[in-house]
């Protein structure tokens, strides 16, 4: 099945991946103002990236952290087909899918789990790009770091779950030479940016672009969507700095995860309602809506002081809604 580019960034997919900078790229992305009711309350300034708004199939974060992946299989004159792993849903195999798709690559999806008669959507949206399903045990899944097991399967050009890793970096740190653009300087005036976190990467390239001199006013604050992974993330945010000291406050909050990755209870939908009448932006609701509702939650704790800049960014995901009742 052939897919027509819907936006400028997949009519535009090569040019963009051979460029040296996602600058021009970003520049084109909204920034809104938005509100909920406690950060109205606490009188916070509060803008949301809407990277979402970049393309219907490889909007939000996923651009970003595949960057570096396909900018060296093309330079590098790669043939092999690209593989990699994912959910019955996930956002990053659905963005890798479309991109493949634009770019005439062919590609392998490993699917953590059994193949059942009824496919979840993002998994149908793949087999009519023609990407390759194979499923596999949850003890095979776990096994999918080691190189004789890769070897095993076959000659692909891996790219890491969820666009992890120090390439998925690469596109990330141009997230944050834009963000730290955006950031209006006023002496005295606090500043914090907020993503959601599922592998750190993204935060992790966004302390690297925005790094370059010490910002005692500057905040990044990533939200874990993930049930006790707070500390396997800082590790991980660590790793992949390596030696860039980014010389700005950050910390990751983990008390947001709403019961677990994908869970979305009650009070999480009613907050996403509620959020989506009043400032009329769709959330994801696996990342972006914990993101806001760990902002509000916050904000009615007074973390902030009235008066404080606060960057949300929109990591996209929406086509995830569709295994929800939104």
């Amino acid at each position: 099945m052939a897919i027509k580019p819907s936006s400028t960034l997949a009519a535009n997919l090569k040019s963009v991946l051979s460029g040296d900078s996602l600058l021009p790229l970003l520049r084109t992305t909204p920034i809104e103002r938005i509100s909920t009711p406690a950060s109205s309350d606490a009188m916070l300034e509060v803008s949301m990236v809407r990277l979402d708004a970049l393309c219907p199939y490889l909007g939000g974060n996923k651009i970003f952290k595949l960057w570096g992946y396909l900018r060296h299989y093309l330079a590098s004159g790669e043939t092999r087909p690209i593989a990699s792993f994912g959910g019955a849903y996930s956002n990053h195999l659905h963005a890798l899918a479309y991109a493949c798709h634009f770019l005439g690559v062919p590609m392998v999806a490993y699917v953590r789990g059994e193949r059942c008669n009824d496919l979840s959507p993002t998994l149908a949206d793949l087999e009519a790009l023609n990407v390759v399903l194979k499923f596999v045990s949850r003890a095979q899944y776990r096994a999918k770091q080691d190189a004789e097991w890769r070897r095993l399967q076959g000659d692909y050009f891996w790219v890491e779950e969820g666009g992890g890793g120090d390439l998925g970096t690469l596109g990330a740190a141009e997230l944050g030479r834009f963000l730290r653009s955006e950031l209006t300087y006023e002496p005295g005036a606090t500043l914090s940016v907020m993503l959601a976190c599922g592998t750190a990467t993204t935060l992790a390239g966004v302390l690297k672009g925005m790094s370059g001199g010490a910002r005692e006013n500057i905040s990044v604050v990533g939200v874990s969507a993930l049930k006790n992974a707070e500390q396997g993330l800082v590790r991980q945010v660590e790793s992949l700095l390596g030696n860039v000291e980014p010389l700005i406050n950050w910390r990751i909050e983990g008390g947001f995860h709403c019961g677990g990755f994908g869970r979305l209870p009650d009070y999480l939908a009613d907050f996403v309602q509620n959020f989506e009448t009043e400032n009329r932006i769709k959330l994801d609701p696996i990342y972006t809506a914990k993101l806001l509702f760990a902002l509000d939650t916050l904000a009615a704790q007074d973390v902030w002081p009235g008066g404080t800049k606060i960057t949300v960014v929109h990591s996209g995901g929406m086509q995830g809604r569709r295994g929800f009742q939104l």
